[in-house]
């Protein structure tokens, strides 16, 4: 259900919009090793739900991979989430999530 909300004199909206003129083409590079496909078929799926629809161009990549790796970028250039550097798998899909619309917001992606 899509609902508004008021806060300092501001209207947001949380209703989906299309965002027309970008593309999102996302890469999950995963350790097959260390049996990381799960997680990375569930973020998939997670990030189908979320944005399919929304852009102009819209694939996801799988990459199989090894070396404890659980790599997420956008667009080839823009890291979303690194295993290697955090050491550590994201909390929720909702993180990489949230990291990709703050990244629309902020006009990083486009």
């Amino acid at each position: 259900m899509d609902t508004d909300i008021q806060s300092n004199g501001w209207l947001w909206s949380n209703t989906k919009f299309k965002l027309e003129g970008i593309r999102m083409n996302i890469s999950i590079e995963y350790c097959m090793s260390w049996s990381y496909e799960p997680r990375a078929l569930r973020l998939r799926d997670d990030l189908q739900i979320e944005f399919q629809g929304r852009f102009n161009e819209f694939n996801i990549q799988l990459i199989q991979s090894d070396g404890g790796v659980f790599e997420v970028m956008v667009n080839e250039h823009l890291q979303v989430f690194s295993k290697k550097q955090t050491g550590r798998f994201p909390n929720s899909s909702y993180e990489v999530i949230k990291t990709i619309n703050d990244a629309i917001d902020e006009r990083r992606i486009g």
